[in-house]
């Protein structure tokens, strides 16, 4: 799915993943590392308005993953963003709340996060999730 990106996405080789409301949003404390407590981590999942399909995000300091009715479709390293759908403005992970209006963005990360000596520390394994990196134009 793939929506005529807006402005300046479009440019940067971006998509719209959803254009939708909030409908939950969970979060739970994250693993401890080295004695002290880490990210929280959580989930954020969006209603689409125009397929009603829902998007999935899973995210720790940042969005991380997303999957649409349950199959990935976007990963980091690229930019998973959350913006408010009135005014543009990027809504963090631990600012979302349910009922807002949002969009949904996959923006294409810098070449230099792909290159394979460096892509395992960005790549979804980085932060304990079992899945292969999925890029924007299919690229690895």
């Amino acid at each position: 799915m793939s929506r005529p990106p807006p402005g300046r996405l479009g440019e940067a080789g971006g998509r719209v993943l959803a254009l939708g409301r909030v409908i939950e949003v969970v979060r739970r404390p994250g693993p401890r590392l080295h004695g002290r407590a880490g990210f929280s981590r959580g989930g954020v999942t969006v209603a689409d308005h125009a397929t009603g399909a829902l998007l999935r995000l899973e995210m720790e300091n940042e969005y991380l993953l997303a999957l649409r009715d349950g199959r990935v479709v976007a990963s980091t390293p690229d930019v998973l963003a959350v913006l408010d759908r009135r005014t543009v403005t990027p809504i963090s992970g631990d600012a979302v709340r349910a009922g807002m209006e949002v969009m949904v963005l996959q923006v294409p990360i810098a070449p230099f996060w792909t290159d394979p000596g460096r892509i395992a520390l960005v790549a979804p394994r980085a932060y304990g999730i079992d899945c292969e990196p999925v890029l924007l134009g299919g690229r690895r």
